[in-house]
C-alpha cells in the first residue's frame, strides 16, 4: 500500500485521507494506518486542517510528499 500511496502523490500536489483511500480501494483504517506510518518515518508531510477554532480534532487532514506542496506559487516562475 505504500507504494501505491506515494504513486498516488507522486501525480498530485496534496491529497486528503478520502481522496487516498478512494484511490486504492482499501479500508479507511488500514489507510489512515499506513499514511501515519509513513509520517512517522519522514516519508511523507501532514497538514490537519480545522473549519472552526474550537475543534479538538481536524476537519481533514492532507498528505503530501513534501511541504512544499502547501506553498501557494512554489516552484512556479
Amino acid at each position: 500500500i505504500d507504494a501505491e500511496i506515494l504513486a498516488l502523490m507522486d501525480e498530485a500536489v496534496y491529497m486528503t485521507t478520502g481522496e487516498i483511500t478512494a484511490h486504492i480501494g482499501a479500508g479507511g483504517t488500514i489507510v489512515r494506518d499506513r499514511l501515519m506510518a509513513m509520517f512517522n518515518r519522514n516519508q511523507i508531510v501532514r497538514a490537519d486542517v480545522h473549519a472552526r477554532p474550537n475543534l479538538q480534532r481536524a476537519t481533514m487532514c492532507l498528505w503530501a510528499i513534501d511541504i512544499d506542496a502547501f506553498i501557494a506559487g512554489e516552484g512556479e516562475e
